[in-house]
């Protein structure tokens, strides 16, 4: 039987005992154990998916480990069943613990965002980076990055905001938290700062879509053709290969993910390919038969 995710509200407040000053604290070295999370909150029962599909423990079959989970979540992501790799990647996050369950929560995370569930993704994202280390700043830093975009497609700016910054002091090279932030200058009108964030964002890494694609959008709207060109030009040359790994489907929400809110996916990374495509043609086409001056 498919796994069914919490709502938002329940897993907020399964989320509310996971405070306290343990959750920040290394684990494995007599400190206190990692706080319970939106999914320790779930009964047992609800795990009864996995023995189901064949003999349970009882039986004699040994329960998988996070690592086999881990590789059968990757299967799942190859086949693009994203339902399934988050039900597995729950499972490996009841399994392990100390860094192994934070890689494996970042990647639960990483699958609700594909699904589009962005207020589960957010809570896993908050449960993975209170249970990290705070000497690990580059792996806070990038779950920052990933808590602002899942705050950005709630529609809440203000805090995508503030996790994005926060991502950026701990890592100032870290590009995604640097497209968000253009984002969100550019959703507030403020359109020389958030084109200054989505260029330093490309500086750092030149394939960002969300940076690509907002600023061909607004050159386009601003009428200068050659800079719009270039811009739909660089997305097409990425194109064969986010849609040869669009596990996350990151590429199929790139049209709706230069306004908070949430992305809609398309029904294929091919279509968003395509409409880049035929943008960049109507845009060429016009500006041929622009007069001359």
């Amino acid at each position: 039987m498919a796994r069914r995710f919490l709502t938002a509200a329940a897993a907020a407040a399964a989320l509310g005992c996971a405070a306290g000053p343990a959750a920040s604290e290394p684990h494995g070295q007599g400190t206190a154990p990692a706080p319970p999370s939106w999914a320790d909150s779930i009964d047992e029962s609800v795990f009864g998916a996995e023995d189901a599909r064949g003999p349970g423990p009882a039986a004699g079959r040994p329960r998988s480990t996070g690592a086999e989970l881990e590789l059968e979540a990757e299967r799942a992501l190859e086949a693009d069943d994203l339902e399934e790799a988050a039900r597995l990647l729950e499972l490996a996050v009841r399994r392990e613990t100390g860094a192994d369950r934070v890689r494996y929560r970042r990647a639960l995370g990483d699958a609700l965002m594909g699904l589009g569930r962005e207020d589960e993704a957010a809570i896993v994202y908050e449960t993975a980076r209170a249970e990290l280390p705070p000497e690990s700043k580059g792996n806070l830093s990038v779950l920052q990055g990933n808590l602002a975009v899942a705050r950005w497609r709630r529609g809440d700016r203000e805090a995508a905001e503030l996790a994005a910054r926060e991502a950026l002091e701990l890592e100032p090279e870290n590009a995604e938290a640097r497209k968000t932030l253009g984002l969100i200058a550019l959703s507030r009108g403020d359109v020389q700062a958030g084109i200054r964030e989505l260029e330093a964002a490309l500086e750092r890494n030149p394939a960002i879509p969300e940076a690509l694609l907002a600023l061909a959008e607004r050159a386009e709207r601003e009428g200068r053709s050659s800079a719009a060109l270039d811009r739909y030009g660089r997305l097409l040359a990425l194109s064969a290969e986010f849609e040869a790994r669009d596990a996350h489907r990151r590429w199929r929400r790139l049209l709706g993910s230069t306004v908070p809110g949430p992305a809609p996916a398309a029904a294929s990374a091919r279509a968003v390919t395509d409409e880049i495509r035929a943008r960049a043609d109507r845009l060429e086409s016009t500006a041929r038969a622009a007069p001359k001056e």
